[in-house]
């Protein structure tokens, strides 16, 4: 499952400090009165409200869906949002309505009908945390057993067992990568970001789904795939994207960057908010 589409053709923008959203021609859509947003995502945009202080969902009109009342949420992704409720995490369903009960410390987006869920309990006088996947019902389908967990992405989930490095499992649970990355992304066009260790110290790079190295580890940091392209953070400390044949296709200049979402890509330049296009040319700001 690829990351969580942008459907409404509307990218956040932040303005004089608050954030509305922009059309993909940069033309301000829907006013700036919001303290973030987040893309849309399944015909719903994710907004920070001032007034409240709180998170909500808004349509393309601006109009609340659901109301701005959670102190954390996510945006939606196969079908749910992930919301903290008190001091717990659940998640709900487009019409705001609770479907996995408030019962966890944490829960990556559901992807495939699994989520990863952390849960606190006691061994030896002692809080631990342990993570398994749920299901929509809230049940533990692969059972408590990692230390850490990452989104299932084309039916594969980056996760860690209790001291030994990160592997691969399938939606069953079982490992079909060996548990060897110091870090590892979720897969996306059929390659995922991974963080090995290289001359003394640690780059990412990216493989395949036979664990074979397809772009040679070289870089501080690595972002998903996203409509060909990935974001890499390159030694120079800036970030560009490569392609999948690890061709660096937009140079190295930003400070930080967003995937590719129709055809476009969030930027950070000199701490002002960008938007570029696919050869690399902002097509709105760099604004503060």
């Amino acid at each position: 499952v690829a990351p969580p589409k942008e459907e409404a053709g509307l990218y956040p923008a932040r303005i004089q400090g608050k954030y509305g959203y922009i059309d993909k021609n940069g033309k301000i859509v829907i006013p700036a009165t919001f303290g973030k947003a987040h893309i849309f995502s399944e015909g719903l945009g994710l907004v920070l409200d001032l007034k409240t202080g709180g998170w909500g969902f808004i349509d393309k009109t601006g109009k609340y869906v659901i109301k701005p009342e959670y102190g954390q949420a996510s945006p939606f992704s196969d079908g749910m949002a992930i919301v903290t409720i008190g001091a717990k995490i659940g998640a709900i369903d487009h019409a705001g309505k609770v479907f996995v009960k408030p019962e966890y410390e944490s829960i990556t987006d559901f992807s495939g009908g699994l989520a990863a869920a952390v849960v606190k309990r006691l061994s030896g006088g002692y809080e631990v945390m342990d993570s398994g996947y749920i299901n929509k019902l809230g049940k533990f389908v692969i059972p408590l057993q990692f230390d850490g967990v990452g989104q299932f992405s084309e039916d594969l989930a980056a996760v860690r067992r209790f001291g030994q490095r990160w592997s691969y499992i399938d939606t069953n649970g079982k490992t079909v990568l060996p548990a060897k990355y110091e870090s590892a992304g979720r897969f996306s066009s059929g390659l995922a970001a991974v963080e090995v260790s290289s001359k003394g110290g640690y780059l990412w790079g990216f493989i395949d789904k036979t664990g074979k190295i397809v772009v040679e580890p070289k870089y501080m940091k690595a972002r998903i795939f996203s409509e060909g392209l990935a974001g890499v953070q390159t030694k120079s400390g800036k970030w560009g994207y490569i392609d999948v044949q690890g061709k660096l296709v937009i140079p190295d200049n930003f400070d930080n960057v967003e995937q590719f979402t129709e055809g476009l890509a969030q930027v950070m330049v000199n701490k002002k908010m960008a938007y570029i296009d696919k050869q690399g040319k902002y097509i709105w700001g760099p604004k503060e």
